[in-house]
């Protein structure tokens, strides 16, 4: 926290506040044997301009600039953007931080003090007017068809100014698209809608039917299932590039798992933005620099305890599993499955509980059982060595080669994984006989 306060008196133009104080408080202040759930520091900030209308208008042309950028509707905070922006930086993504305003003498041990005064005194200028957008391009840079295009841009770029549109099916394609129907199928709807027409009307005679970019022969390609367990994956035959069959969720064998259309569908996006760049002469976004962090400990609330000692109990257990249980025992019958679904989430990033593999003839859900410290273990180190699926190499989507011995190793943990499997599915059948592995 000092640190962050020191880097931002450092460059106070950049938010447009800067830190006066900050003091220790509660159990912070008054250290005791007890743990530290929370720690409270009571924040001095100032503005950087003394003039309050100046102030306001230099802030609304900083968040301006930043929607452009990419921050669009993330923005939350009646005290302004910039206190926001500044205290973001000063706390992070802390949960475990709560920062509040210091009202008239605030008692607590000093942990910074800044000993100048950095507000600067401003003159008043023009009303600040929001710059006009521009409106969209007349061709979508992906498909080439006519019609209005949307401008994009990679996070961190200045929208108005890009030289990229892409229609409204391409959005849902490239995942720009925001719409509520893109949030619950993730385009599928949309994919399923443009192959029906790709195969009976293509949008360019050469080339791609879909972009025109290079494509190789009509081959068969085949959807992904969705819906009923019983359906079978759809075969087409259409004229596709190495790129347009990931963004349709169209994959080469009826067989391929759902993990390897999911690292596809992916390398084909990252190749759709790339391309689209290098047409646009734009440069290769900077690779962002992320220091490895060790292992968070588990902070697990009784729930998540209650959680893992009731699949410790039943070997394997589900959303469902626990929604039917807090109906019948009366404790929370008007929870809802994504409630329990949310927690076991928590339990799975910690590496707590691990997913057990679904039958291709069953519907796909969440059940889980406890992860022993041999296989997360094992799991750690192939993984570590080597991601098997597609990825963009950036000219080309390909899938790499497995470094020598890694085919063992993961045959090892496939085999370990199933006799886990196999054991939590015995312990279940002994300890919930009456109770079947179906969606809630």
């Amino acid at each position: 926290m000092v640190t962050a306060a020191e880097q931002i008196n450092a460059c106070p133009d950049d938010a447009l506040y800067w830190v006066e104080e900050i003091r220790a408080l509660g159990g912070l202040s008054e250290p005791a044997d007890d743990p530290l759930l929370h720690v409270d520091l009571a924040v001095t900030l100032r503005p950087r301009l003394s003039d309050p209308l100046e102030q306001a208008k230099a802030e609304r042309r900083m968040q301006d600039a930043a929607r452009d950028r990419g921050e669009r509707g993330l923005v939350r905070d009646m005290i302004g953007y910039g206190h926001w922006k500044t205290r973001l930086k000063l706390a992070g993504h802390s949960k475990t931080v709560r920062l509040f305003k210091a009202e008239g003498d605030a008692r607590g041990r000093v942990l910074f003090h800044e000993p100048g005064n950095l507000t600067l005194d401003t003159e008043p200028t023009i009303p600040y007017v929001r710059p006009t957008v521009p409106g969209p391009l007349s061709h979508c840079s992906w498909c080439r068809q006519p019609g209005p295009a949307e401008r994009v841009a990679s996070p961190g770029h200045e929208y108005s100014t890009s030289p990229i549109g892409l229609c409204q099916d391409c959005l849902v394609l490239g995942g720009a698209a925001a719409s509520s129907a893109y949030d619950f199928d993730g385009g599928r709807g949309t994919s399923r809608r443009i192959v029906a027409t790709l195969t009976e009307q293509p949008r360019h005679a050469d080339g791609c039917a879909l972009c025109g970019r290079t494509a190789s022969a009509p081959l068969a390609w085949w959807s992904d299932r969705h819906g009923s367990p019983a359906d079978e994956p759809t075969g087409v035959r259409v004229r596709l590039c190495q790129i347009c069959p990931g963004l349709l969720h169209l994959h080469d064998a009826p067989t391929q798992e759902r993990w390897w259309q999911s690292r596809f569908g992916a390398a084909c996006t990252a190749g759709m933005h790339a391309t689209l760049r290098q047409e646009a002469g734009l440069p290769e976004p900077e690779p962002e620099a992320r220091t490895a962090k060790p292992p968070r400990p588990a902070r697990l609330t009784g729930a998540h305890q209650e959680i893992l000692t009731e699949i410790r109990r039943s070997g394997v257990m589900t959303t469902g599993d626990f929604s039917r249980d807090a109906h019948r025992a009366g404790t929370d019958p008007h929870r809802r499955w994504s409630w329990w679904e949310t927690r076991i989430g928590h339990l799975l990033d910690h590496e707590l509980v691990a997913l057990v593999t679904n039958d291709r003839d069953r519907h796909p859900e969440t059940a889980v059982r406890i992860l022993a410290v041999d296989e997360r273990d094992l799991t750690r180190r192939v993984f570590a060595l080597y991601v098997p699926g597609p990825v963009w190499d950036g000219s080309r989507v390909t899938e790499p080669e497995p470094p020598t011995g890694w085919t063992d190793l993961y045959t090892q943990l496939t085999v370990l994984r199933r006799k886990r499997d196999e054991e939590a599915h015995r312990v279940r059948a002994l300890a919930r006989p009456a109770d079947l592995l179906t969606m809630p």
